[in-house]
């Protein structure tokens, strides 16, 4: 994942966590992309490697079904009182 130019505060903050989870870079400006860019797919590809395996291990595949099935139970459970 390639972050450009985060929004200070709650967004800035994920973009410090990814980071440091190894799953995403920051990019401040077209220069900052370009090298990134140059980087990955030419210089060091095996970094571009890393960073996918890192967000493999780090993915949550179902939890926007785990959140819904959440949110239904707690409606379901308000409904019924």
């Amino acid at each position: 994942m390639l972050i450009y130019r985060p929004i200070p505060g709650q967004e800035e903050a994920n973009t410090n966590y990814l980071i440091e989870q190894q799953v995403a870079l920051r990019a401040d400006s077209l220069l900052d992309i370009r090298l990134i860019l140059k980087k990955l797919f030419i210089e060091q590809p095996e970094e571009l490697i890393r960073l996918r395996q890192n967000s493999l291990k780090m993915g949550r595949p179902q939890a926007a079904m785990i959140i819904a099935d959440y949110i239904y139970t707690l409606a379901e459970m308000k409904r019924n009182c």
